[in-house]
């Protein structure tokens, strides 16, 4: 059975280059409790939200997550993760719906070219990472709901869910493996 998320701190927010961001869209609209679990390393995932609020240029697009960069772990199932890259219209991830995960197949995969910014926070001495696209469609969850990327800074709390484990071709593996 899955852990519920966790409370992170942000240490640090930087501006991190230009490079190919993924979009992930669905058969269904999901509301902003809803979220999928990106992460820079094994170490944990970060709770990105789906693109459910208003911004600036865009309309809500409630059926779709801005996972951030390419290279990025995406949970999977409980115990297997995938590389964003390696997503395909069919496949299968894991999505938090409050209380509770379940399996949704992706209808599309798209990418493109944008900036992005590494998010790195502390949780119960694991430091948990992703790197997402500059933008005020991304949003990640909070205890309070959603909070924009734009507006997230150093001292902030997101959920997160702390992982810490090595995986060798998508699958846990009781062994050593450090990522930073």
């Amino acid at each position: 059975m899955m852990r519920k998320l966790e409370k992170g701190v942000i240490i640090s927010k930087d501006t991190f280059y230009e490079g190919q961001r993924i979009l992930l869209d669905f058969m269904q609209n999901f509301d902003e409790h809803d979220y999928i679990l990106v992460g820079n390393t094994n170490s944990g995932f970060i709770a990105v939200a789906s693109e459910t609020h208003f911004s600036p240029n865009y309309l809500p697009r409630r059926f779709r997550f801005n996972i951030g960069a390419l290279h990025q772990y995406i949970l999977t199932s409980e115990k297997e993760v995938k590389y964003a890259d390696e997503l395909k219209s069919g496949d299968t991830v894991l999505i938090g719906k409050k209380d509770k995960y379940c399996e949704l197949p992706i209808a599309r995969v798209k990418k493109e070219i944008r900036p992005f910014v590494k998010i790195t926070c502390e949780c119960n001495g694991l430091n948990i990472s992703a790197i997402l696209q500059t933008d005020a469609t991304t949003a990640l969850l909070t205890e309070n709901g959603l909070k924009l990327l734009d507006d997230i800074a150093v001292g902030d709390e997101i959920l997160v869910f702390p992982w810490g484990k090595a995986t060798h071709l998508g699958t846990v593996k009781n062994e050593f493996c450090e990522e930073f």
